[in-house]
């Protein structure tokens, strides 16, 4: 094996510990390691550790860095040549990691890679790609729209960030709902669209949640997405017109993992979608806010395998 490690100089883990970069070029040396400040400077990175043989990707970031890695690793390397992609608890939020099995610091989890005895567990996942306006298409595991965008807004603008953060945004939600307040009246604003779902057609109509993902969990126990992992050629999307009340008592079903009968319109597996809303509407994949887009393509993109080490929280 022949471990590259790329790091996002702008994460919250590397903000907090800027020696955590020497340290991890003291495992993995100067010429495996490569340090970018810039969605620009991404591409680059990868080209270099592809050339320099590289079978295996540290990539040191939360949840952001995952989609900023993916997006251009899947047009830099080959199909059939990809590298196997270790993900690290390097972020301010670090959903995506612990969803693939990320544990221990990131120094010692390439140093656990390095080693031929440890024990390794590999799991398989398509990524969510998402086409705007038949645009260039965006790589993750995770994507909202409606609710969860409006969510991530409040979030980004009202809160601390980190899990705290994401906690108290969902009590002050829960707590509008339940009052019939302004801050859930314009987090569940409906979004009328057309969908197109493996060639079907459903009528036009309003929604309020629409949400999917490669990998079952987003976070604070939630598990919207409970056939994620479970085929390499779909995705699992959920979809919904809740009202906020409905949609806070079906929070539990969500942390259970099972469908939600009363409200979903679809939540199901899915190799892909379009969806043509009445008016441009913001995105997000993996926590990035996107601009409004006419219309989307979203779908099943790429597999790839995602490693992590068993003996990672020693």
């Amino acid at each position: 094996m022949k471990l590259g490690t790329v790091i996002n100089a702008q994460a919250g883990g590397l903000l907090r510990d800027p020696e955590l970069e020497v340290r991890l070029r003291d495992v993995v040396g100067s010429d495996a390691l490569c340090t970018t400040k810039t969605l620009d400077e991404v591409p680059l990175a990868l080209s270099s550790l592809r050339d320099a043989g590289c079978d295996t990707l540290l990539v040191v970031g939360g949840d952001g860095t995952v989609s900023g890695t993916l997006t251009p690793l899947l047009r830099v390397w080959p199909e059939g040549h990809r590298p196997a992609v270790a993900l690290t608890r390097s972020g301010t939020v670090n959903t995506i990691s612990k969803a693939l099995g990320s544990r221990g610091r990131p120094e010692r989890i390439a140093a656990l890679l390095l080693e031929k005895e440890t024990p390794r567990r590999v799991r398989r996942r398509p990524t969510v790609r998402i086409r705007p306006d038949a645009g260039e298409p965006v790589d993750g595991m995770l994507f909202v729209y409606g609710l969860g965008v409006r969510w991530l807004e409040s979030y980004y603008r009202d809160s601390s960030q980190g899990l705290s953060g994401a906690a108290l945004v969902i009590a002050r939600a829960a707590a509008s709902a339940l009052a019939r307040g302004e801050l859930a009246r314009r987090m569940f604003e409906p979004i009328r669209a057309e969908l197109v779902l493996d060639g079907e057609s459903l009528p036009k109509r309003d929604y309020t949640v629409l949400g999917a993902g490669g990998i079952r969990d987003i976070g604070l126990g939630f598990k919207p997405f409970p056939s994620a992992g479970s085929d390499p050629e779909r995705i699992h999307l959920a979809l919904s017109s809740a009202s906020p009340l409905r949609f806070l008592r079906e929070l539990p079903a969500l942390q259970l993992g099972r469908s939600l009968p009363g409200s979903a319109i679809v939540h199901r597996p899915l190799r892909e979608a379009r969806v043509r809303p009445d008016q441009p509407q913001p995105w997000s994949v993996d926590g990035e806010l996107f601009p409004p887009a006419a219309e989307l393509w979203l779908g099943a993109g790429p597999s790839l395998d995602f490693v992590s080490v068993e003996a990672g929280f020693r």
